[in-house]
């Protein structure tokens, strides 16, 4: 897959960011499917993390001698 560079600075790096994260996501050849690919992974894998964390703090809740 490849980003077209606008202009030297900055935004080149920020590109082959957006670049590397469609590409650590599987966001495929097509630039429009990557685009609608990665927010998706992105959503998908905070909605993981966060039912992760809340099993965890759950555990802990339950693991808590009652006063």
């Amino acid at each position: 897959m490849e980003f077209r560079q606008w202009n030297s600075g900055n935004s080149d790096i920020k590109v082959n960011m957006f670049g590397a994260i469609v590409d650590t996501f599987g966001g495929g050849t097509d630039t429009t499917s990557a685009t609608l690919t990665w927010p998706f992974s992105l959503w998908l894998n905070i909605l993981i993390y966060r039912t992760s964390v809340e099993k965890k703090l759950n555990s802990q809740k339950l693991l808590k001698p009652v006063s």
